[in-house]
């Protein structure tokens, strides 16, 4: 960890550091350390108390895939999202039914060796193995963009064949399909660096 100023002892509200050096919000170290659990959407840093904004990142106005933009403070600033520590995945043209988007799934780990995951509509149901039916694999391209790549999915067994050499799930991680992309939160989120 890197110290922002002085320690301060003194009671009530202070400021406790400025300067023009990168920030990062997310994790303990370029994106790559104890990535951040939740989500991300206003980041706001002030010039001083009460003072006024000199970054202002408004994440939950970004389209999906956007990598890269400008916050909205005099300053600027461009704001880089890693998504190293979000998994994520397009899926175009037709959803696999019964899937859909704004709602929450839950992994089922059925093979480390095979990297084949089935879903669950509650984390109790994924700990109890009890998977969705699907019933129309969908069509189009499905892509993990970071780290898996969807490569079918088998109706009989509601399997969902993924790439890769380790599977980078466990039972009870949630999923969910936000418009057409699919997200593997997995506990983490994008970490995103301010560049002055």
């Amino acid at each position: 960890w890197t110290q922002l100023g002085i320690t301060i002892t003194t009671a009530g509200v202070t400021s406790i550091f400025n300067s023009s050096a990168i920030l990062e919000v997310g994790s303990n170290e370029v994106g790559t350390i104890s990535p951040a659990a939740g989500k991300f959407y206003s980041a706001k840093v002030l010039n001083g108390i009460d003072g006024p904004a000199v970054f202002h990142a408004r994440f939950d106005q970004e389209a999906d895939a956007t990598t890269s933009f400008t916050e909205s403070s005099v300053e600027a600033a461009t704001v880089t999202i890693n998504q190293s520590g979000s998994p994520k995945a397009e899926i175009i043209n037709v959803l696999p039914v019964p899937l859909a988007v704004d709602t929450d799934y839950f992994v089922i780990v059925s093979s480390l060796v095979g990297r084949v995951i089935k879903l669950a509509t509650t984390r109790q149901n994924a700990r109890d193995g009890i998977a969705i039916d699907i019933t129309v694999s969908g069509t189009g391209d499905i892509k993990r963009r970071v780290l898996h790549t969807v490569l079918g999915i088998d109706l009989v067994s509601d399997f969902v064949r993924l790439n890769e050499e380790r599977l980078l799930f466990q039972t009870a991680d949630k999923v969910q399909l936000e418009t057409t992309r699919l997200q593997l939160e997995l506990g983490k989120l994008n970490d995103w660096r301010r560049y002055f």
